[in-house]
């Protein structure tokens, strides 16, 4: 059986911790547009729930350097 409840308080308060942490760890003076960008994708997956599912179609790039 699927579980359709929505998330309780405070599994939305570790998705927005989780999220800020990301957000803070990438926001670093050398920190290039792509690692920016790329923590603002995991943030926002961690905020809709969707974890660090690395088989999405928006994540086919990760190592172009």
């Amino acid at each position: 059986m699927a579980n359709n409840a929505s998330p309780s308080r405070g599994e939305l308060q570790e998705r927005i911790d989780s999220a800020i942490d990301l957000l803070d760890d990438a926001y670093t003076p050398e920190t290039n547009r792509e690692d920016l960008a790329q923590a603002v994708g995991q943030a926002l997956d961690v905020l809709k729930g969707e974890d660090d599912d690395e088989d999405d179609d928006d994540s086919g790039d990760d190592d172009l350097d």
